[in-house]
């Protein structure tokens, strides 16, 4: 974990092109059943990644600031917990 909350870059993701494809992809789809379908669980994916990305970054952030502001007495320990996501 980084100490230093300078140093920190937040909300980086990794293969970021390739996300913008899959989200071209959800919307190039036909009006057919089986393409709003497959739009609407590749949405629901990115919301799933979006939010839980979100929450981790904010975790960090608040962890970091705390540690600084109050000497690392006084932060939020979370446990870690299992991600279960609709597609992998």
């Amino acid at each position: 974990m980084k100490k230093n909350i300078s140093n920190y870059v937040p909300f980086e993701h990794e293969n970021l092109d390739y996300k913008k494809k899959i989200l071209e992809v959800a919307r190039d789809q036909d009006n057919s059943l089986q393409g709003v379908l497959t739009s609407t669980l590749i949405f629901i994916n990115a919301i799933d990644y979006i939010a839980s990305h979100l929450l981790e970054n904010l975790k960090i952030i608040n962890h970091l600031i705390t540690h600084r502001e109050m000497g690392g007495v006084v932060f939020v320990a979370h446990p870690k917990q299992k991600k279960v996501r609709l597609l992998e």
